[in-house]
């Protein structure tokens, strides 16, 4: 059986192609978890998205900076 029907999949106009990666401890990944479905995202990727532009904007009209800029 044969879902292809010959037709490739249309290129997305801007993909994905970069990977993040970073280390949470248990509590934190159950509550990023438990946050973005009570909210209804589908996936954390989709969820730390969404707050990645929605702080991104918010820092940004308001200023907002880490007090302690400097790298870890």
């Amino acid at each position: 059986m044969s879902y292809n029907n010959g037709m490739a999949r249309p290129k997305k106009q801007n993909p994905r192609s970069k990977l993040v990666n970073f280390r949470l401890t248990e509590a934190e990944f159950d509550s990023i978890e438990s946050e973005a479905s009570a909210a209804g995202f589908k996936s954390l990727s989709d969820y730390l998205r969404y707050l990645h532009e929605h702080y991104a904007t918010t820092a940004y009209k308001h200023k907002v900076v880490k007090e302690d800029a400097s790298p870890s």
